[in-house]
């Protein structure tokens, strides 16, 4: 891990945004987070026909990213891409159809340290 100044120090302005999308007739809801100087660093989708929660680190930089969601079912939990710059990590979240809602959001980490989180996205199951 790089040595860098805490979150508290970055200078650089944090930022979140937040898409939308319909893709080819599968809902699908993507969350994106920026850190650090406005670069896009992590991102997550949750694709409710396979029930698989996706976070890719975009950059490689030494930070990672993680995925904090929650199923009206009553699971949650805290999904990790720790694999390295560049790379996407799935997870497959049973649900069903009809099973309610997944909510989701991705931040960028330094560490154990987040840096900057986008805004929950929800998807309707």
């Amino acid at each position: 891990m790089k040595n860098r100044k805490t979150a508290a120090s970055v200078t650089a302005a944090l930022s979140a945004g937040l898409l939308l999308s319909m893709l080819g007739g599968v809902a699908q809801a993507q969350a994106l987070s920026s850190s650090v100087g406005g670069v896009a660093r992590a991102s997550a989708s949750y694709n409710s026909s396979s029930n698989v929660l996706s976070v890719s680190d975009l950059v490689v930089d030494g930070y990672g990213a993680n995925s904090h969601w929650f199923a009206s079912t009553g699971s949650q939990g805290i999904f990790k891409n720790e694999t390295g710059g560049g790379t996407t990590t799935t997870l497959s979240i049973a649900q069903g159809v009809g099973a309610g809602t997944f909510k989701f959001n991705v931040c960028s980490k330094d560490g154990i340290t987040e840096l900057g989180c986008s805004a929950y996205s929800t998807v309707t199951l």
